[in-house]
């Protein structure tokens, strides 16, 4: 058994320290198509970061100089983030899904020296994004055989930027994360330990790679823990039904999933516990209920741990909690890694037993929005990060989340947590997924609209799941409308985009009229 990595080793050291210890272990292994059956060794990465960080210096990247990535499941890329950190710059992980609007605003905004990917000549000429100012680089450049000089490499320490990781893209300001190596290395060492992963030796991947969440989580996490990272097909309809079978045949023991993904398994897929059993599932990204927890857990004979985190902590901070039969619970547990307490509306701080939102400050908090100091007066409460959630803490110091403090409607003055009535909702069996969204309306203020997906074999009506809500939300709380769609709209990480979703809702309104 190998010790795990000093805490003061900076990112790319981390990578350093397996391919001395473990060179022949695998760090990354495809499994998804198009790279179905590749393999990276920790001294095959380390090598690749190696030429990478030489040929960035000799373009002429110092520390300190910000890098785009263009982030793609691509055996190259994670090479590449490391030579970017090995030669003292900071990786800006730039989605490629992205919107030209938000591209040119995020560019703007961090002023890259270098934009690094697969293909970035040909990414810049389809989305027209102004690239002035800055380098493109692609893969075949970095890794091309280079001479490497090891006095070359900047003396960095731990505490330098490692990441600018943008939440919003938007012209009217981009929040772009400013996260240290320190505070990262921290982030995973917590969820390392927080939820017990000293002894898994292969995480499952079944996002496309995108943001830091998706490269934080199944990557960076799992280095952490010297363990494989397993990129398998990504998670939907199609593959949600053998999905079991398949983390069974890889030998998968941790996999990261979010509520919408917890609900199409439980509904579709299908037994096998071979197994399972010592296989870890977490879920973050939004409140899950307890009824959906029980039943994934029963029906799989597993556990799902509900944790709790945001990029302006670098990563999760709560990690779950369990019951007397080591299942997991609602709660996202207690503030062991962080401090944490519950304020209210005037920022008065409340004890326990009590309901407000939740602020923490702790190692990995970040240091702030990047030239955004409106953004960053709005984020901080003195040295206390406000997250913006609302959070439910219990005698014992558990903490349960209720929603996002904007994802509130008003009614006739009754506050409604639109989570609420989301998962409500999602609990009908003939319900994929779900989303309420606030509609203004001149005599109540707010009405509650549902975007509903059906499975595809279940015929429901409106009426009827009017009919559901209101059996458990009561006549004051329950939607008044339920819009059917195609699909929800969701973030990289899984997120649901409550706005995107109210246009579909009012687009499909007005299509009907």
């Amino acid at each position: 058994m190998f010790e795990f990595p000093p805490k003061k080793l900076r990112l790319e050291s981390v990578v350093e320290y397996w391919a001395e210890r473990k060179p022949n272990s695998l760090a990354l292994e495809y499994q998804r198509a198009p790279h179905e059956g590749t393999t990276v060794s920790w001294r095959e990465l380390n090598a690749g970061a190696r030429l990478s960080s030489s040929h960035l210096m000799a373009r002429g990247l110092s520390g300190g100089d910000v890098c785009g990535l263009l982030m793609e499941d691509h055996p190259n890329i994670h090479r590449i983030i490391f030579g970017i950190l090995r030669a003292g710059g900071v990786v800006v992980p730039i989605d490629r899904t992205w919107g030209v609007a938000t591209t040119n605003s995020i560019i703007r905004h961090c002023r890259p020296k270098f934009i690094v990917g697969i293909d970035p000549v040909a990414w810049s000429r389809e989305l027209d994004v102004d690239t002035s100012g800055t380098i493109l680089l692609d893969d075949l450049q970095l890794l091309a055989a280079a001479k490497f000089d090891t006095e070359s490499v900047p003396r960095s320490h731990a505490n330098q930027l490692a990441l600018i990781a943008y939440t919003s893209g938007t012209t009217s300001g981009p929040k772009g994360v400013m996260l240290t190596h320190a505070n990262l290395r921290a982030a995973y060492q917590n969820g390392r330990d927080g939820m017990d992963l000293v002894h898994v030796a292969r995480f499952g991947c079944v996002f496309r790679l995108s943001t830091l969440g998706i490269l934080g989580i199944h990557y960076f996490l799992a280095q952490e823990c010297g363990a494989t990272s397993v990129i398998l097909p990504e998670l939907n309809i199609e593959t949600a039904r053998h999905f079991m079978a398949t983390c069974n045949a890889h030998q998968i023991g941790f996999v990261y999933l979010v509520p919408s993904l917890v609900a199409l398994l439980t509904k579709l897929g299908r037994i096998d516990r071979t197994s399972l059993p010592s296989t870890l599932f977490v879920s973050a990204g939004a409140p899950l209920s307890q009824a959906l927890m029980d039943e994934f857990q029963e029906r799989f004979g597993v556990t799902l741990l509900n944790i709790y985190g945001l990029t302006e902590a670098s990563f999760a901070v709560f990690f779950g909690a369990r019951n007397s039969l080591g299942h997991g619970t609602v709660s996202i547990g207690q503030g062991k890694y962080v401090e944490a307490r519950v304020v209210d509306s005037e920022g008065i701080v409340l004890g326990q037993s009590s309901k407000g939102e939740l602020q923490i400050r702790g190692q990995t908090v970040s240091q702030g929005y990047l030239n955004n100091s409106r953004a960053n007066s709005e984020l901080f409460d003195g040295d206390w990060l406000r997250t913006g959630d609302i959070v439910r803490c219990d005698e014992d110091g558990n903490y349960c989340v209720v929603g996002r403090i904007k994802d509130i409607a008003i009614r006739g003055g009754i506050n409604i947590h639109l989570q609420e009535v989301d998962e409500v909702i999602s609990r009908h069996p003939s319900v994929l997924a779900a989303c309420a969204v606030g509609i203004p309306n001149r005599i109540s203020g707010e009405e509650i609209f549902v975007g509903v997906v059906l499975l595809q074999t279940d015929d429901v009506s409106e009426e009827q799941l009017l009919d559901w809500c209101r059996e458990d939300l009561g006549p004051a709380r329950y939607p008044r409308r339920i819009v059917f769609l195609d699909e929800l709209s969701y973030t990289s990480t899984g997120k649901l985009i409550r706005a995107e979703v109210r246009k579909r809702i009012l687009h499909e309104i007005e299509r009907d009229t």
